[in-house]
């Protein structure tokens, strides 16, 4: 995920939720009882392709236009503060390419309680911003949101895509290999180091 520049202009096209369940949702003075797809979402940023999360609830995505953004770090974010952008790092901490579509899903609920919920504590069936899907979904965002307060999540690990007219979306700062991707070089760098024997003995 190299090539952000916090603070630089970007162009993002939202190319749509990548893997995520249906969920309704609510936030006071915006819209009531809204059907949406939650997950991971597709973004193609300047021509590379990214996964991320929406972290603006407030208003939707422009999938038909090529925005441009500004890239900044989490706690700089206009509707955020410090804390509620430690609370999304603790839990997008938990954030990994495995993941199932509810747990996708699951994740972004937790991610829109953190982001639009005025009070202090993050429920969702109460408060400015609830929302109601399978209960498998919903039990995923309770434990997604159980780690907020852990300081499990680091804020400099990932970077908000900004917009005025357009969702904000979160990525992370640096590619997680696949699993195969890790696991190969694993076996490469056993097989060097077998060679390396065989040529000393």
């Amino acid at each position: 995920m190299a090539g952000l520049t916090l603070n630089s202009p970007v162009g993002v096209d939202f190319e749509g939720v990548n893997s995520g369940r249906y969920v309704n949702m609510t936030l006071s003075g915006y819209y009531s009882g809204i059907s949406t797809t939650a997950g991971s979402m597709s973004l193609l940023v300047d021509g590379v392709l990214y996964e991320g999360f929406c972290i603006d609830p407030y208003q939707p995505a422009q999938s038909y236009l090529l925005n441009d953004y500004l890239v900044q770090s989490l706690d700089t974010v206009s509707h955020l503060n410090s804390d509620k952008a430690q609370a999304l790092a603790d839990i997008l901490s938990q954030w990994n390419d495995d993941m199932t579509a509810t747990e996708f899903a699951g994740m972004q609920l937790a991610i829109w309680e953190v982001a639009a919920e005025t009070l202090t504590t993050y429920d969702l069936q109460s408060g400015s911003y609830t929302a109601g899907s399978s209960l498998e979904v919903i039990t995923k965002a309770y434990e997604y949101l159980g780690y907020v307060g852990s300081g499990l999540g680091n804020t400099q690990d990932y970077l908000a895509l900004t917009h005025l007219g357009s969702q904000d979306f979160v990525v992370r700062v640096a590619a997680v290999p696949a699993p195969g991707a890790i696991l190969l070089g694993g076996f490469g760098a056993l097989l060097v180091s077998k060679l390396r024997k065989r040529r000393l003995s």
